[in-house]
């Protein structure tokens, strides 16, 4: 199996690079590996994962 490295990034490092406007471009995204446009909760995924930023284990079967 390929597992894929995760870099850990604190929300403090999101936040650094918000732009004037309170957002974050595509590009910064792009880098997170975060899809545009960004979906809800993805913040909070590459905080408790890491980035790049993946959808993969969100599968919540109760």
């Amino acid at each position: 199996m390929n597992e894929e490295t995760k870099t850990p990034i604190t929300p403090e490092e999101i936040e650094a690079v918000k732009t004037e406007r309170g957002g974050w471009t595509k590009a910064q995204l792009a880098e997170w590996g975060v899809p545009w446009p960004p979906p809800k909760g993805w913040k909070e995924k590459i905080v408790k994962d890491g980035y790049p930023y993946s959808e993969k284990g969100i599968d919540e079967t109760a």
